[in-house]
């Protein structure tokens, strides 16, 4: 997420531009990509920590969450970074 505001600001500078493309595509490849493999996990975490619950729409969810800064996050996290839950 970070490295999407530095790019907006390189997109003001001429020379930048022209890779400017390659770089944001290069950037949704990878947050697709995590976006699915967070979603993955914790599916599989959930249908472990509760069986007999629907897992629908939990990776969609999942996947949407991870792509925000954490400090900005609403309803905020209830856990630190670290602990066990």
């Amino acid at each position: 997420m970070y490295a999407v505001g530095a790019l907006v600001i390189l997109l003001f500078v001429p020379a930048l531009r022209l890779y400017a493309d390659y770089v944001v595509l290069g950037i949704v490849v990878v947050m697709v990509t995590e976006g699915w493999f967070v979603g993955r996990q914790v599916v599989r975490l959930a249908q472990q920590r509760f069986p007999a619950e629907s897992t629908r729409g939990i990776r969609w969810y999942s996947a949407l969450r991870s792509t925000q800064i954490r400090k900005l996050r609403m309803p905020a996290p209830r856990i630190k970074p670290g602990d066990s839950f």
